[in-house]
C-alpha cells in the first residue's frame, strides 16, 4: 500500500507538471516544431544514448574492480543495458539499478560490494556533473538572462562544493564518523540516518581508494564527465533536427542543471521534472517554451528507443532461465 501510494503521488505529480506547462500552449504552435524534424540527426543522438552504456558498463568495471572483482564487459554490459530499460519503465528512475544489483550478485559479488558498486556508479554520474557545473557555472552566469535560474546555478555549485567539503571532512574525521555510524545501526532514526551514513562512508572509501589509484580514478571522471557532455550534445542534435539553433557551449554547460532537477525523487522516472526543468533553463537562453517541450519530451522518447535493446536481452535472458528451469525439472522427475 505504501508502495502504491508512493507511485500514485509520483504520477499525480508528473501529470500535474505537464497540465501546468502545456495549459498555455497551443496545439498548432506545439505540432509545428515535431513535423519536419530531420530523421537522421535524432537517429543519431539515439545511437549515442545506446553507445553510452558501453561507456557506464567500462566505469563500473573499475569500480568493482575496486573491490577485487572482474567481469567481462559483454557481462557489463548486458548488465548495464537491461538496468537501463527498466530505469526507463520503472516509477524511480532508478529501478534498473535493483537488476543491476541482482546479476552481480548472482555472479558471486557480496551483497553489500554489488550495492555498493551500483551507488558508486550513480555517485560516479554525479561527479561528471559536478565537473562540467563548476567548470561552465561562469560562462553560463554571463550568457543567461534569468535571475531565478542565475540563483539556481548559484545553489547547485554551492551544494556540490558542500557536499565535496563534506566528504573531504570525513577523511579526518575517521573516527568520531565510524563510531557514528555504528552508533546508528542500534538507533532507529525518522530519516534513517544509518543508510545515509551507509552511503556517505562507502563513498569515502571509494574515494580514498581511487586517490591511491589515480590513474583509476581519473579515467572515472574522465567516462563520466565525457558521458554527461554527450548527453548536451544529443540535446544539441535533437534541437537542430527540429529547426532550432542553440548554441552548443550553451548546452553543454546548461543541460547537467536539467538533469540534477530531474534526478530528485518527485516525478515518474524524471518525467515532468526534466520538462519543467527544460523550460526554466532553456528559456533564459532564448528558447522559446514550445521547443523547451518538444526537445525535452524528445530526449526522453530517445532514452527509452536507446534502452529497447536491454529489454531484448532481458527477455532472452528470462527465456533461457525458464527453458533451463524445465530442462532441469524433467531431469528430476526421470
Amino acid at each position: 500500500m505504501k508502495n502504491l501510494l508512493i507511485i500514485s503521488m509520483k504520477i499525480f505529480v508528473t501529470l500535474t507538471i505537464f497540465w501546468i506547462l502545456f495549459k498555455d500552449v497551443t496545439i498548432d504552435s506545439f505540432l509545428s516544431n515535431i513535423f519536419g524534424f530531420d530523421a537522421s540527426l535524432i537517429f543519431t543522438g539515439i545511437l549515442l544514448l545506446f553507445l553510452l552504456n558501453f561507456s557506464i558498463a567500462v566505469r563500473w568495471g573499475i569500480i568493482l574492480r575496486c573491490f577485487g572483482l572482474n567481469y567481462s564487459l559483454s557481462d557489463l554490459s548486458r548488465f548495464t543495458l537491461i538496468g537501463a530499460f527498466f530505469n526507463q519503465v520503472f516509477p524511480t528512475g532508478m529501478g534498473g539499478d535493483v537488476f543491476r544489483v541482482w546479476y552481480v550478485r548472482k555472479f558471486g559479488a557480496p551483497l553489500d560490494v554489488a550495492v555498493s558498486s551500483v551507488l558508486l556508479d550513480r555517485f560516479s554520474g554525479l561527479l561528471g556533473v559536478s565537473v562540467i557545473t563548476l567548470a561552465g557555472a561562469p560562462y553560463i552566469f554571463a550568457v543567461i538572462n534569468s535571475e531565478e535560474v542565475r540563483i539556481l546555478l548559484l545553489i547547485f555549485v554551492l551544494l556540490l562544493l558542500s557536499v565535496a567539503g563534506f566528504v573531504v571532512l570525513t577523511f579526518s574525521l575517521r573516527s568520531a564518523f565510524t563510531k557514528l555510524t555504528h552508533f546508528c545501526k542500534f538507533v532507529i532514526l525518522a530519516v534513517r540516518l544509518d543508510i545515509i551514513l551507509f552511503v556517505i562512508h562507502r563513498i569515502r572509501l571509494f574515494m580514498g581508494r581511487l586517490i591511491i589509484n589515480y590513474t583509476d580514478g581519473l579515467l572515472i571522471v574522465f567516462l563520466s564527465t565525457v558521458n554527461q557532455l554527450c548527453l548536451g550534445l544529443v540535446v544539441f542534435l535533437i534541437s537542430k533536427a527540429i529547426g532550432s539553433y542553440i548554441d552548443l557551449l550553451s548546452v553543454l554547460c546548461a543541460f547537467p542543471l536539467v538533469i540534477l532537477i530531474s534526478a530528485l525523487p518527485f516525478s515518474f522516472a524524471g518525467w515532468g521534472l526534466r520538462e519543467g526543468a527544460m523550460v526554466v533553463v532553456f528559456a533564459s537562453l532564448g528558447v522559446p517554451k514550445e521547443t523547451s517541450l518538444v526537445i525535452s519530451i524528445v530526449f526522453g522518447v530517445s532514452l527509452f528507443l536507446s534502452s529497447l535493446v536491454g529489454a531484448g536481452l532481458w527477455l532472452i535472458r528470462t527465456q533461457e532461465n525458464s527453458s533451463l528451469k524445465r530442462d532441469l525439472s524433467g531431469s528430476n522427475r526421470v
